[in-house]
């Protein structure tokens, strides 16, 4: 099987090309590109990070793969690939559902306590305060853990309930307004598709003054004409992971506003545990028994 990874780190190269020894396997540290994308379209699978990407995988690049077959991301996110167009060609995709959400959760209070005092002249504390977290999820639920550690009050909203984890952790769950208005800091874990596009937009101005947004999910959730207009007025401050590259310059500048470069699950343990699943994934596939599809 001819099989094609792309932005594979130095390090973890030999690992990849050993466990496929087996098969037509080639290895590149950068992004599919059109510089090196003839190189691979008689591929039948295809893997790749969704931090770097050069092109996306959409229909147009898609459908220049004519022997593709299967698709193995190395996320949990997907909204990078083109599933309609997958689905009329039967191509298989598949994610990791779950590696990150300890160095997404941590990240979430680095960027966090920074905006609060880092960047500030006088801090305030984390504790006692009340965090807002939007979607209660794996990554979701980590942070709600780590707040309470924090001694913090915790509203949720999501579009499921999860009760268990509710009676564990002692959380309410709220609609979105009443969290914008409730939080003294907001903190997204939703993923990003055509409902949860610029889920703050307008509404991003009912919460409280001096209120901080924490955004380590995807950018799309935040109209970010809104985000800058609110920021630059003072009213509220932001730790951003992920950030419309149209608006990164304008607010690096900025005092109330910490940015890092979609770091999230850059930790080595993550790499390790996103690599190994992976790896599983397409071993799955070679072996005609399919894991973590997300399309079918």
């Amino acid at each position: 099987m001819k099989i094609a990874f792309f932005l594979i780190e130095d390090e973890t190269r030999k690992v990849t090309e050993d466990k496929f020894k087996d098969h037509e396997v080639k290895v590149y540290r950068e992004a599919l590109s059109e510089e090196n994308i003839n190189e691979v379209l008689d591929c039948e699978v295809l893997v790749s990070r969704i931090v770097g990407l050069d092109l996306e995988f959409d229909r147009d690049v898609l459908s220049r793969f004519e022997n593709l077959r299967f698709i193995s991301t190395m996320s949990t996110g997907f909204d990078h690939i083109d599933l309609d167009y997958c689905n009329e060609r039967g191509i298989v995709v598949s994610n990791v559902p779950s590696y990150s959400e300890e160095s997404v959760a941590e990240l979430v209070f680095g960027l966090l306590l920074a905006v609060v005092r880092i960047n500030s002249k006088f801090g305030v504390e984390i504790g006692g305060k009340v965090l807002g977290v939007v979607g209660s999820g794996r990554i979701g639920l980590k942070v709600i853990e780590i707040a309470k550690g924090f001694g913090m009050e915790v509203v949720v909203y999501d579009v499921v309930f999860n009760e268990e984890a509710r009676s564990r952790w002692g959380f309410e769950y709220v609609e979105l307004d009443e969290l914008l208005k409730k939080s003294d800091f907001v903190s997204l874990h939703a993923p990003y598709n055509e409902s949860t596009r610029h889920l703050l937009s307008e509404n991003l101005k009912k919460v409280k003054d001096g209120c901080v947004i924490i955004n380590t999910a995807r950018e799309g959730l935040i109209d970010t004409e809104v985000l800058v207009e609110l920021v630059k007025s003072g009213k509220i401050s932001c730790g951003l992971d992920v950030v419309d590259e149209k608006f990164r310059e304008e607010l690096m500048g900025l005092d109330n506003v910490v940015l890092t470069d979609h770091i999230g699950a850059s930790t080595v343990e993550a790499r390790e545990r996103v690599l190994g699943e992976t790896i599983e994934n397409v071993e799955g596939f070679v072996g005609k028994e399919v894991r973590n599809v997300v399309n079918v």
